[in-house]
């Protein structure tokens, strides 16, 4: 009888036991540490930070999708849904992203913390038709963009405090990373015959100004701007007269215009990659900023006539 009673006394405090785990259990928080956070950017340069500070602990949505050019975006309504779930949306201003003020209105009292990244670090302008506007295209150049990583992960870092080290340590690396690219630039582009280049838009300015050439655009900020009859000629009878061999071209501008003054002058058509975005082959290839930085440099090398 005693035996019964003790093995019943057991049996009741493993039971309380048990039971008191799963309602502490049950009474904890879930995922507050596994949780990733979201975050949308505006196109593909900016996607490429986030994920790359991010890693496993971020998803990142682009909102221009592969293939498109991201200076004629527009977000359709699921994009707005998508964008509304996020806790960052990281966008370069100076009117990259036609859709900035009205995306702006839209969020404005939601939880959505909003970051122009490039404005900070535009140092150049683009003067077109007696205009003169600050340069957006920032992120083209290796310097700019680490320092525009070092502000996204100081970003992401208020967000996410529990992870801020790491967002900081990935930051760090992909500075030392775009340093030995800037550091092949500066090495192979340091003895060429020409300097001065023709390009689709002037998406390129930050770029010749660090390593001493010319850029000359045949559209404007926007590879959409379509030259006048006039811009053209002047821009043919320049590429004869200063023996400029090459046109560069992109994958995801209008080549018409571009094609036009090769066929005219003779000059052959290379590709220059603005890294505004990828195409799906590239995507599928594995081709990011970094492949596509250093890809550059040999199609500048052959344009500029660098030995």
């Amino acid at each position: 009888m005693k035996r019964y009673k003790l093995d019943s006394l057991v049996f009741i405090i493993l039971i309380g036991v048990g039971v008191f785990f799963v309602l502490t259990k049950m009474s904890r928080p879930q995922n507050v540490t596994s949780k990733k956070m979201t975050i949308t950017a505006s196109f593909y340069p900016l996607a490429f930070l986030a994920k790359r500070i991010g890693g496993e602990y971020v998803d990142v949505v682009n909102l221009t999708p592969a293939g498109a050019e991201p200076h004629d975006f527009e977000p359709t309504t699921k994009d707005m849904a998508a964008i509304e779930k996020s806790s960052l949306l990281i966008m370069n201003g100076m009117g990259v992203e036609v859709y900035e003020k009205k995306l702006t209105e839209q969020l404005a009292g939601s939880s959505v913390k909003i970051m122009l990244v490039g404005e900070e670090f535009a140092t150049q302008n683009i003067v077109k038709d007696g205009t003169k506007r600050k340069d957006p295209h920032v992120w083209v150049d290796l310097v700019l963009y680490s320092k525009m990583a070092q502000k996204v992960a100081d970003e992401m870092s208020k967000i996410d405090a529990a992870h801020a080290s790491e967002y900081k340590k990935r930051a760090n690396q992909l500075g030392e990373e775009l340093t030995g690219i800037d550091n092949n630039y500066k090495q192979e582009l340091i003895n060429c015959t020409l300097h001065k280049i023709v390009t689709a838009h002037t998406a390129f300015g930050y770029l010749a100004n660090r390593y001493g050439f010319e850029q000359i655009g045949i559209s404007g900020i926007s590879p959409e701007e379509e030259p006048s009859p006039k811009e053209l000629k002047l821009i043919t009878d320049f590429v004869k007269k200063e023996g400029v061999n090459h046109i560069l071209l992109e994958e995801l501008a209008p080549r018409i215009w571009g094609e036009t003054v090769a066929t005219e002058t003779g000059a052959q058509v290379l590709v220059l990659n603005p890294l505004e975005g990828v195409t799906p082959s590239e995507e599928k290839e594995g081709m990011n900023y970094i492949s596509i930085q250093k890809k550059n440099i040999e199609t500048l090398k052959i344009a500029l006539q660098c030995k």
